[in-house]
């Protein structure tokens, strides 16, 4: 029949070793770009900061030698590294006992509606974490204000941040430092109804209150809010620890001084350290493309980046640029589908080199990101503990009894680390 026997040699064969299944990743296209490693261990993920190359040099010997034991004022980073904690995230999926017994007979229907379970979990694992891969270290995932219970978005793209049976939380804060709190000492809003077109989702403050659809405000909601899916709050002394994302590693406005940023004070060289960033000034008045060019310009003519090889725009305003290109008689899209899931690149010419823009939702609505990825991970990576994610399953068994009600647990799990070796190789501007 379709028991666990078959359930479990399902896995086996769809899930070995922690793969993701292809046409699952590929719906994730920066997340699938990256490189990823699971070949973590220890406490921390410690990886050497990279800032420019060793000044060992001189017209003499004594002088190159005298050059090389001194860094002028990179001194207290150079040979420092990124000390990264690897965090922790789990999914869980139940598979009812009298589901599997009704489908004796029609064992195929079962494993397909099996798959679609599975697939479900994975592929909303994957979507969540593709959310964080662009926060910053507070987490948000987008802010809105409340009216009896209806979140009206800042940014009706977030919706989707935010799905029906979701948890979330507010602050009056980004989450970006210790001394943020949640609002209503971490109260809960559960999501039962979304407006995509309107930016609009609607909460409940109790699970049962959701399932009759009775919306409500939760305790001290108020005002302009930062948005948090349940338990990823940043801004406390001792967060739950995931991953901080691009929006961290290459934050909107330059470290200052007394900055830490896993283990190194980025203030002393902001651009290498921290990223580089252009502001609204600096790009008033032009195009997409052209905001894009000039941020590759400065960070290849400036910066220590052997060439940004790619930039990541929200799908919306890669639309923009692909329509901008195409009204000036270009053909900007490559021939072949490199992304999956219809999500293509497009080959732009940026500060002498060739980079490949990628239109990818996760990517926050307003911002551009330009990066140095080379394919071996030397700048970027998504380091991880086992696979990413990868199957609870030291016991030798793939799905797992649960303890209280008849039916069997599928758990997933991944414990990250992301890195960005060379933040100066990368940077942001207003799109």
């Amino acid at each position: 029949m379709a028991g666990s026997t078959a359930l479990t040699n399902f896995l086996k064969n769809k899930y070995d070793k922690g793969r993701i299944p292809k046409q699952v990743i590929e719906e994730f296209p920066m997340l699938n770009a990256i490189p990823k490693f699971s070949d973590g261990g220890g406490a921390l993920f410690i990886t050497a900061v990279q800032i420019g190359n060793p000044q060992g040099l001189g017209a003499t010997l004594a002088i190159a030698q005298a050059n090389a034991q001194q860094a002028g004022t990179l001194a207290d980073v150079k040979g420092k590294n990124w000390q990264i904690p690897y965090g922790d995230y789990s999914g869980s999926v139940n598979i009812f006992d009298k589901d599997m017994k009704a489908a004796k007979g029609n064992e195929n229907s079962f494993i397909n509606w099996f798959d679609e379970q599975i697939n479900g979990i994975w592929r909303e694992f994957l979507t969540h974490m593709s959310w964080l891969l662009f926060t910053d270290g507070g987490m948000s995932l987008g802010t809105g204000t409340i009216s009896t219970g209806v979140i009206t978005l800042a940014n009706p793209t977030d919706i989707l941040k935010f799905p029906i049976g979701s948890t979330i939380q507010a602050s009056a804060n980004d989450g970006t430092a210790t001394g943020h709190t949640l609002l209503g000492a971490g109260s809960i809003g559960y999501v039962f109804a979304q407006d995509e077109g309107a930016g609009t989702l609607t909460v409940a403050t109790s699970s049962a209150l959701a399932l009759a659809g009775t919306a409500g405000t939760p305790a001290s909601w108020a005002g302009t809010m930062f948005l948090f899916k349940q338990g990823d709050f940043g801004g406390t002394a001792t967060p739950n620890v995931i991953f901080k994302g691009f929006g961290g590693w290459i934050p909107a406005a330059a470290p200052t001084t007394g900055d830490n940023w896993y283990g190194i004070d980025r203030s002393i060289a902001p651009a290498q350290l921290a990223g580089f960033r252009l502001l609204s000034t600096d790009v008033a008045g032009m195009s997409i493309r052209k905001r894009i060019k000039k941020l590759c310009a400065i960070m290849n003519n400036r910066g220590t980046t052997p060439g940004v090889t790619h930039v990541a725009l929200n799908g919306e305003k890669w639309q923009e640029l692909a329509d901008e290109l195409e009204a000036q008689g270009y053909r900007p899209l490559e021939a072949q589908n490199k992304y999956g899931f219809g999500a293509n690149s497009i080959a732009l010419s940026a500060g002498g080199k060739i980079v490949e823009v990628i239109g990818d939702r996760s990517v926050p609505y307003g911002t551009c990101f330009a990066l140095t990825m080379p394919k071996d991970g030397s700048n970027i990576q998504m380091k991880s503990i086992d696979g990413f994610p990868h199957i609870i399953r030291e016991d030798g068994l793939e799905i797992i009894r649960s303890a209280t009600v008849n039916s069997y647990e599928h758990r997933i799990q991944a414990y990250p680390a992301f890195a960005v070796k060379a933040p100066g190789w990368c940077g942001r501007c207003p799109v």
